[in-house]
Formats: structure tokens, sequence, C-alpha cells
């Protein structure tokens, strides 16, 4: 895909830094969120949080979302969300233009729309689609297709019935177990100008704003076998740690562990944590530190 910035575009991005807020109380400011799909390896709760196990993490799993907006007035012209997940171990490697580049059939999103006999035609083209590795973020622009500022044109009977663009979240292996979230950009977060969410509306000439935003909520249940500080990694902090806990339990200090990570700990399953089990750990670090190719899991390695 081209990563090609329009000067409209350009313009807004510059512009977006001053919104002004909606006159009128019965107006709504148009509002961008996330929905992710259905997923066997994964539970989406009612309120849209995607609960991860720890044996759908070690699988290796690659979710799928998509970018919506719900504008109640007609006026949008201009879209742009910028999402991110500040944990590297969710990633976001993967986005997919809603309106193909090719000879494909088109698809219809959100601001296709109809020719007079009903076939979808391009009504938004995207003007920029970028996918920064290093901030783990996702820069997303459509805008009409005429680029004179007149209003999208909705394919469905509401603005959010298709998604403006779909997106891959990829989990690693051993993400850490906790919470995250999938959120889009208000304000520059990364450096000072960065670009952030904005949309653009046919009103008095084009007024730029800051939409609503609903983002995305992971939780990741379940602790990874070795990883006992639960930072994502399985080396000698971790092998440290199950000998801390060895010499508090032998020194009847009670544990240190809360219930996880004690799970974690006991890498060879005979209820206790020792020494063995920080040897088991350094063995699996030493494994890690010097096999090329696919790496297996701690339990893998061990046949456990």
């Amino acid at each position: 895909m081209k990563k090609i910035l329009s000067s409209v575009t350009a313009v807004i991005l510059t512009a977006s830094s001053a919104m002004p807020l909606f006159s009128n109380a019965e107006d709504q400011i148009p509002l961008f969120y996330m929905k992710p799909e259905a997923n066997e390896d994964v539970i989406i709760e009612e309120d849209g949080t995607i609960v991860i196990s720890r044996e759908s993490a070690a699988k290796g799993i690659t979710l799928k979302a998509g970018v919506y907006i719900q504008d109640e007035t007609d006026l949008v012209w201009n879209a742009a969300p910028k999402w991110k997940c500040a944990n590297q171990a969710i990633s976001l490697e993967k986005a997919y233009d809603p309106i193909p580049k090719d000879n494909s059939p088109l698809l219809p999103y959100a601001y296709a729309e109809t020719d007079s006999e009903g076939n979808i035609v391009r009504g938004a083209n995207t003007s920029d689609l970028s996918i920064s590795t290093k901030y783990n973020v996702i820069n997303f622009t459509c805008r009409h297709a005429t680029t004179d500022g007149t209003a999208f044109k909705k394919y469905g009977a509401t603005s959010d019935e298709y998604p403006l663009i779909m997106f891959d979240m990829v989990i690693d292996k051993n993400v850490p177990y906790g919470e995250y979230d999938v959120y889009f950009l208000t304000k520059p977060e990364d450096y000072e100008d960065q670009q952030i969410s904005s949309v653009a509306l046919k009103r008095n000439g084009s007024t730029i704003y800051t939409p609503r935003t609903e983002g995305l909520k992971i939780r990741v249940e379940g602790s990874n076998l070795g990883d006992i500080n639960n930072d994502g990694l399985i080396d000698s902090l971790d092998a440290s740690e199950a000998l801390i806990e060895y010499s508090r339990i032998m020194t009847n200090l009670g544990t240190g562990l809360d219930a996880l990570q004690a799970e974690a700990a006991d890498v060879n399953f005979d209820g206790a944590v020792d020494s063995s089990d920080a040897a088991d750990i350094l063995i699996y670090y030493a494994y890690t530190r010097t096999t090329s190719g696919e790496i297996k899991g701690l339990r893998e390695y061990f046949g456990r």
C-alpha cells in the first residue's frame, strides 16, 4: 500500500492540535471504536474484553479487529484514526485496506457507495496507511474520493455497519499475564509532533475535531511456566527468584511469591519451589541463548 499523505490530509493533521468543540448541544462528535472478530482461541466478554488463556497464548495466536466510526452527523469527509498498544507483547503488525488496489472485488465498508445498478464503487480513498513497529502504532486516513470536502456516502444503513479498516494483533507466546489496552491516540505520546486521531466535518468549510474514542481491552490469564517475575522472559532473574523463594522457605520466613508466581516457579511440578527449579530455569535459559531457529517452550523442552 502506498504511504502517500495528501496535502489536504497534512492540513488536517496540522490543525488537529487545536480543534474546536461542537457549537450545538444536539450535535454529536463522531466516535471511533474497535470490535474484535470471533476467534476460537479466545473468549470475548459482553463488554468486548478479549480474554486469552495461557494455553492459547502459548500456541501463538493472531487476533483480528476492525476500526469503526459511528457518525450521526452525515458530514464526515475525512476520518483519521491512529491507534497503538503500549506493550510490544501485543504487536500491531498488519492492516487491511478496505478498498483493494488491485482488480479483486471491492469490499463493502462504511464509506463505500453504490452506483445506479447497485454495484459498489469507491466512495472514499485510503490516503495514508502506515505501521510503526518502534512505537507499535497504526496510522490510517481515508477521505472522500473527490477531495473537495464532500461528505462520505454510507454504504450501509448506519456509518458503522462496516469497518473502516481491519488490523491484526499478534500475541507473543510469552506474553505476561495481566491487562492490556489497544487505544486511539488523542494526544502525542511518543514524540512532540506525533499524529493523533482526527475527524473532519463539512461544516462552514471544513471543521476538525478530536473524535470520541473507545479502544479494546485484552486480559491474559494464567502464569507462564518459568517466568516468575512476569516480564515476558525466562532468564537468570527468574532463577534468582526461585533461589530466593527456596531460601525464604528453608529459613521459615514464609513465601514471597503470590499464587501465580509460585505456579510459574514450580517448573518440575513436584509441588515445591527449590534449587532444582532454579537449575532447570538456567538450563532452559542457556538453551534459548544458544539455539537458532524456533525455540521450544519450557514445558515442551523438558517434555513436561
